[in-house]
C-alpha cells in the first residue's frame, strides 16, 4: 500500500521593493506629465532627437527599437502598434553616477482592452531570451534580464507592465553586473506615477 503526505517547504526569496508614490495623484491625460522624473544625480541621455524628446511618434519609435531589423519588419511594427490603438508615446532616457542607464517608455491607448491585449503579445516576446525577472508589488509585470554582456559592456535587462490604458517599457543596461533592486525600484516608480 503505498501512502503520499506533503513535506514542509521554505518558501522562496523575493526582492522586496516598495513603489516610490507620487506626491500627488497627477491628471494623466497627457503622459508627458505622469513620466518619471530623471533620477537624482542622473544626468539626461543624449545620443539623438529620440532621446531629448518627451513626445515620440509611433515611426520614431519604432525606428529606435528595431533599428537592426528591415524596413518590411520595420512597417510591421509601426502597422502593429497603429492598429494596436497607441495614440500617444513618450520617452525619456538617462545615465545614473554609477553608470546604470534607463529608457522608459510609456505607450498610451484608446483604451484599457487595447493596452492589455499589445501588453500581453509584447511580454510574450520578451520573455525566454534570458532570466525572468520578478517585479514584486507589480501584477502582472514581467522582466527578462539577457544572459551575455552586450558589446559596449552592459547586462540588458527588459521590464513591461501595463496599469489602464498605458503600458511602461524599460530597458535597463548595468555596466558589467546587474541591479536588480535600482531597475524594479525605477520601473514601480514610473508605474506609480500612472
Amino acid at each position: 500500500m503505498t501512502t503520499t503526505g506533503t513535506a514542509a517547504q521554505a518558501p522562496l526569496a523575493t526582492p522586496t521593493v516598495t513603489p516610490t508614490a507620487p506626491a500627488a495623484a497627477p491628471d494623466c491625460t497627457d503622459a508627458v506629465s505622469c513620466l518619471m522624473p530623471i533620477p537624482a544625480g542622473a544626468a539626461p541621455g543624449s545620443s539623438s532627437t529620440w532621446d531629448n524628446s518627451s513626445a515620440v511618434t509611433v515611426a520614431q519609435y519604432v525606428a529606435d527599437k528595431y533599428s537592426t531589423d528591415s524596413s518590411a519588419d520595420q512597417a510591421y511594427e509601426r502597422g502593429l502598434l497603429t492598429d494596436a490603438g497607441v495614440v500617444q508615446i513618450v520617452h525619456r532616457e538617462w545615465v545614473a553616477a554609477n553608470g546604470d542607464q534607463a529608457d522608459v517608455d510609456v505607450l498610451v491607448y484608446k483604451n484599457s482592452g487595447e493596452a492589455a491585449a499589445h501588453t500581453l503579445s509584447y511580454q510574450g516576446a520578451i520573455l525566454g531570451g534570458g532570466s525572468d525577472l520578478t517585479i514584486p508589488g507589480e501584477p502582472g509585470a514581467v522582466g527578462s534580464v539577457s544572459p551575455s554582456i552586450d558589446d559596449l559592456g552592459n547586462v540588458h535587462a527588459q521590464l513591461d507592465g501595463r496599469t489602464g490604458r498605458f503600458e511602461v517599457h524599460m530597458d535597463f543596461y548595468s555596466p558589467g553586473t546587474f541591479t536588480e533592486n535600482e531597475a524594479v525600484g525605477w520601473f514601480d516608480t514610473q508605474m506609480g506615477l500612472l
